[in-house]
């Protein structure tokens, strides 16, 4: 008896292309998996320099890799230590695009800060809410 594919069948297709497709980013949060090392495996953020701390072999870049990709590294790594790593990298938070989408206003402001954009938002709009200028500044 075959059967029919349904819409769970669609959704977990969809997610899994996501994910193999994803490229990991600053602020996201993967987990690592080792299997049968269970002290090898992490959950790691990814810090601003687009790197992951691995125990053992240490930092990693993930920034721009696919989870797949950077597992390959890691057990590329830990087959210096490890016979036959079983490596997984999976991803727990998808944090980069708030990272990428927001505005840095810093200089001769009142409070420098980050900012979500806004769509329409103008410079004279970010300046505004980083405080306007200092007296420092040359307004004009």
């Amino acid at each position: 008896m075959s059967r029919v594919p349904g819409p769970a069948d669609d959704t977990a297709q969809r997610s899994a292309s996501f994910e193999a497709n994803y490229r990991i980013g600053v602020d996201d949060r993967v987990q690592i998996a080792v299997w049968r090392n269970p002290e090898l495996s992490v959950t790691a953020p990814v810090r601003p320099d687009g790197r992951i701390s691995v125990p053992i072999i240490g930092d990693v870049e993930a920034g721009g890799r696919t989870p797949s990709e950077v597992a390959e590294i890691i057990k590329k790594r830990l087959s210096e230590y490890i016979r036959e790593p079983n490596v997984v990298v999976i991803l727990t938070e998808l944090r980069s695009h708030e990272f990428l989408s927001r505005v840095r206003v810093t200089g001769a402001v009142r409070t420098p800060r980050s900012m979500p954009h806004r769509q329409g938002m103008t410079v004279l709009d970010a300046v505004l809410e980083a405080g306007g200028v200092n007296d420092f500044s040359s307004p004009n």
